[in-house]
């Protein structure tokens, strides 16, 4: 993606996908705060992009930042649940049919490289993480319909060997495994058609989708401590169930973790 109001992009990405508007900005405090503030409006042209060329205060699930630089792919996509037919109870699955998307087009571009989700919203890469998903649903009242926004952060041109010294061994590029640039355009389209198909898949109840994230689930036989406020739940980790749950052997028994933080 290009600077601010580049046609050319724009016209890919709404020749070529779900999407029908896009706001492109150079630089944005968070896509996702945006595309929050956007859902407000009753009268709204979706699948709608925020797309911002960099972040400065990108948000992750509770008080986490998300670090980019330049080269990163950092958007957010607002939708409308009835576009999907996505009922309720569908929604805190998104942020994982989001992430099973993304690994499907890195599997694409970057062949044989190991690949896998962490529950419930990280992409890792050869062990290291190379995106981050925030989905989160506005309050909105009628006549706004409800929708959702899935916010994506994709290391992709942003090495980094440029990055803070305490994140250059947890985190990753694709251009550090691939040693070559990413067309940044390119790596969004192939994101955007995956994400329309996972969406609808789930709205289907088609059961490849949790059977390919359980297949990716990077915690899977591992002991996992997930923290949930106060409340801190640990135990050997069975995988990720059809809805979205992460199971936990614990003392007490198998427990369904819907949400929370892995420690």
């Amino acid at each position: 993606m290009k600077a601010e109001g580049d046609a050319g992009a724009w016209h890919i990405i709404l020749r070529d996908t779900f999407v029908r508007d896009v706001e492109s900005h150079a630089t944005l405090p968070s896509t996702n705060t945006r595309a929050m503030e956007l859902a407000q409006l009753p009268d709204l042209t979706t699948p709608l992009l925020v797309i911002a060329e960099r972040q400065t205060s990108g948000r992750g699930r509770g008080d986490h930042s998300w670090w980019s630089n330049d080269g990163a792919l950092t958007f957010s996509l607002l939708i409308e649940a009835s576009q999907f037919s996505l009922s309720p109870e569908l929604w805190p699955r998104v942020a994982l049919a989001t992430g099973v998307s993304v690994c499907d087009t890195l599997e694409e571009l970057l062949p044989g490289v190991p690949l896998g989700l962490k529950w419930p919203n990280d992409v890792f890469l050869a062990g290291r993480k190379v995106c981050g998903i925030l989905t989160e649903v506005p309050a909105n009242r009628p006549p706004v319909p409800a929708r959702l926004v899935i916010g994506v952060g994709i290391n992709v041109n942003n090495s980094f060997a440029t990055a803070p010294a305490e994140l250059q061994q947890i985190g990753i590029a694709l251009c550090d495994s691939a040693e070559t640039k990413f067309d940044l355009t390119d790596v969004l389209v192939h994101v955007l058609r995956r994400i329309e198909a996972n969406v609808w898949s789930l709205a289907k109840s088609d059961p490849q989708l949790p059977a390919r994230w359980r297949e990716l689930s990077l915690l899977t036989n591992r002991h996992v401590a997930v923290q949930q406020g106060s409340r801190q739940v640990e135990g050997p980790c069975a995988g990720i169930d059809d809805e979205g749950a992460l199971l936990l052997d614990t003392p007490d028994g198998r427990q369904r973790m819907f949400g929370g933080t892995v420690a």
